[in-house]
């Protein structure tokens, strides 16, 4: 039996390559998305590093308090920021229980709910514990920071 001029092997020959050549450019794609938790679990290593500042200047990079007002809340206190300038110094301000001692991180998680995003760090600093929660909203492609709790 031919089919378009092609022998059964050639055919057969033909159609494998066909499904391989399809399933290995879906694989290759889906290699090439990076996923929201995946993007998301980005912020959470920001907070795992060991220097406070490249912390903050981390937590920066996903904040545009322009476009999305930023709420920090740590030690009883809660402020609503939509001034860049007046970011750097909240964050330092909330997270500064992460900057004495000896930080262990000994819980991260990250989920996604629409267009929400939250990641939640556990640390424990000095015997004590110490948990930040950021919640991020979607931004066209991107995630933006909206939220910043440490208690």
């Amino acid at each position: 039996m031919d089919v378009l001029g092609l022998g059964r092997a050639q055919l057969a020959l033909w159609s494998v390559t066909i499904v391989l050549v399809v399933a290995l450019g879906a694989a290759a794609a889906d290699a090439m998305v990076e996923t929201d938790a995946e993007r998301l679990d980005e912020v959470a290593r920001v907070l795992r590093r060991p220097d406070p500042d490249a912390r903050i200047d981390g937590l920066l990079a996903w904040a545009d308090p322009s476009r999305e007002p930023v709420y920090v809340s740590a030690h009883r206190t809660h402020v609503r920021v939509e001034d860049a300038a007046d970011l750097s110094p909240a964050l330092h301000d909330a997270l500064d229980a992460l900057t004495e001692g000896s930080v262990e991180i000994v819980q991260n998680e990250v989920s996604v709910r629409g267009e929400t995003g939250t990641v939640s760090v556990g640390a424990r600093v000095d015997g004590q514990r110490v948990d930040v929660t950021l919640t991020l909203r979607r931004e066209g492609q991107g995630w933006l920071l909206s939220d910043v709790r440490a208690y």
